[in-house]
């Protein structure tokens, strides 16, 4: 087994993690990502039944776009809880620019400990997504948020998320260094990718720098996943390219859904402020159409809540089975396709037999 290499990025303790928050070009960077915000904004409009007269809970409400965007909907009362004191002013601020003061009350504090005017909420709904959607750690506080808050039958939105992996092609760490205007630097830039071997490359890819289809690392169910299944996410993958290609790294990206409202952060979506995060391979895998790249990622949360550790893993071939209906070139799994498509020719042709 070839072991890859070892990622971490994230943030410190929790005073510094709030306190970054009251940096207003974090919430400029987040405002300006038209892509998010379109996303919730339609979300939450298109589902007006689902929030008019209701309770709303907004976990890290930051400078209330979210909040309002319910209060805007027909919520009954929005509880904007926001963590950062310095972010309190603006906030409260915000509610009285869009005059939805009376139906938003600015909660201070984490929600891990605030006391809310009402015991049980109808909705909650968070920007908690990180890159690699973990990253920062938030989702430990939505899921604390939906323990203490959250009524039976409530709604989370989003409500299901979902990491994604691909192989993918990374150009402005490989190709670049090769030709800058001329000069061949591919030396510098061997040297400058050895710092991504110690933590992922936050980028934006191209639609056609992914090379293989997604794979699903994990999928969570807001309303049911617990906080100790966030500590370690392990998932074996096979990746399998149609074309013959140079593999340069492991693209991870992350989708969720927001009343049925799919947003997805892969390559072959318009860009938002959250990119993609590439697990950049020590050398690129040369493949052939059809070769399956084995792999095994492992995210582990840290002594910090906040920060985790990402492990690639590059498998020795038949190291582990594959899933029925890859499409690698290896025997068994052509057998098994091919018996596969024989019997759904079968069932199809029993179906039309007995109709007839």
């Amino acid at each position: 087994m070839e072991e890859g290499p070892r990622h971490e990025n994230g943030l410190e303790g929790a005073d510094e993690y709030f306190t970054s928050y009251e940096d207003l070009d974090i919430h400029r960077i987040m405002l300006t990502d038209k892509r998010r915000n379109e996303a919730y904004r339609r979300a939450i409009e298109s589902n007006r039944d689902r929030i008019e007269g209701k309770t709303v809970l907004d976990v890290g409400a930051g400078t209330g776009f979210l909040s309002i965007l319910c209060a805007k909907a027909g919520a009954r009362k929005v509880f904007a809880v926001e963590a950062s004191s310095g972010m309190i002013p603006l906030l409260r601020e915000s509610c009285r620019a869009n005059d939805v003061e009376n139906v938003v009350a600015v909660v201070e504090g984490n929600v891990e400990t605030v006391d809310l005017p009402e015991e049980r909420v109808d909705v909650i709904v968070s920007e908690w997504m990180g890159f690699h959607l973990l990253h920062e750690g938030m989702l430990s506080s939505v899921i604390k948020a939906r323990d203490r808050f959250l009524r039976d039958g409530g709604t989370m939105v989003p409500d299901v998320g979902r990491i994604r992996a691909c192989l993918c092609k990374v150009p402005s760490l490989f190709e670049f260094w090769d030709d800058v205007d001329g000069v061949n630097l591919s030396h510098v830039g061997t040297a400058y990718r050895t710092k991504f071997q110690t933590e992922p490359a936050i980028l934006a890819l191209e639609s056609d720098d992914r090379l293989t289809p997604y794979v699903t690392l994990v999928e969570f169910d807001l309303k049911r996943v617990q906080d100790a299944e966030l500590a370690e996410i392990s998932k074996e993958i096979v990746s399998v390219p149609k074309e013959a290609c140079l593999a340069q790294g492991l693209c991870l990206s992350f989708e969720v859904e927001l009343f049925g409202v799919v947003f997805s952060t892969g390559p072959d979506h318009p860009e938002t402020h959250w990119k993609q995060s590439v697990l950049v391979f020590p050398s690129p895998l040369d493949m052939e159409a059809g070769e399956a790249a084995e792999l095994k990622v492992t995210l582990a949360r840290t002594e910090n809540p906040r920060r985790y550790a990402i492990q690639l893993s590059i498998l020795e071939e038949n190291e582990i089975e594959h899933p029925l209906g890859c499409e690698c070139m290896l025997p068994r799994c052509r057998i098994i396709n091919a018996y596969m498509q024989n019997s759904d020719q079968i069932e199809e042709g029993a179906e039309i037999i007995d109709i007839t």
